[in-house]
């Protein structure tokens, strides 16, 4: 029973590793944009956090999350990617989020979902996938 069990496991990782990365990579994606289209209403909202460079952090902050997303979206240099959205999540829990429940709080899912990628890689249905089996041995 237990080796049926990780037997359906093993086959659920590759596409449950595609779903998570599709859903939160294009969210990723989709908030870096919007960040991006408009650098300096959330600079504005920055500085009301206190960020130093309240622009560049904008701009760097939507550059993090629509370049990451991108990469993540098709698992190309996944876990990289995982790691600056990772960090990223972490700013944002600390910054505009603090004294939220961090459990609770809107980056924590995106935050859970970068260091899934970071652990585990993009799966075998991804760039990173595709370019380890055309390695030579």
């Amino acid at each position: 029973m237990l080796a049926t069990a990780e037997k359906l496991a093993d086959r659920l990782q590759a596409p449950l590793l595609l779903g998570l990365r599709l859903l939160f990579g294009l969210s990723f994606l989709t908030l870096g944009v919007a960040k991006l289209g408009d650098a300096q209403g959330y600079a504005e909202v920055f500085a009301g956090y206190g960020l130093p460079l309240p622009l560049a952090s904008a701009v760097l902050a939507g550059l993090a999350e629509a370049l990451g997303g991108l990469l993540l979206t098709v698992g190309a240099a996944a876990r990289p990617a995982g790691l600056v959205l990772a960090a990223t999540m972490l700013t944002a829990l600390a910054t505009a989020h603090r004294g939220e429940a961090w459990l609770q709080a809107k980056p924590a899912p995106y935050l859970l979902a970068a260091l899934v990628v970071l652990a585990f890689g993009a799966g075998p249905w991804s760039v990173d996938g595709w370019r380890s089996c055309k390695q030579p041995a």
